[in-house]
């Protein structure tokens, strides 16, 4: 598992941004932390596999119709190796 910080920016409803990316989240089945949401402006964490998280980056950097997002940047905060049992 691997837990990523991301931050995005650009001109949106902080707050519909917000309630959307919890929503993704839970169908990506990712954990989430909310940091800072301002302004046009939304901090969170997330962890789940790197996959989901990419799938996730993706899906803030196109967001919702109604959000134009200028910027997005995520940075890898943590990962734990999975053990493979043979």
């Amino acid at each position: 598992m691997v837990t990523k910080n991301f931050e995005i920016r650009g001109n949106f409803d902080e707050i519909a941004l917000r309630d959307w990316i919890v929503h993704r989240s839970t169908v990506l089945g990712l954990d989430i932390s909310v940091h800072s949401l301002a302004r046009n402006a939304i901090s969170f964490c997330a962890t789940g596999h790197m996959v989901l998280l990419d799938a996730m980056e993706i899906a803030c950097s196109l967001g919702p119709s109604d959000a134009i997002v200028d910027h997005i940047q995520s940075t890898e905060l943590n990962a734990k190796k999975m053990k493979t049992k043979k």
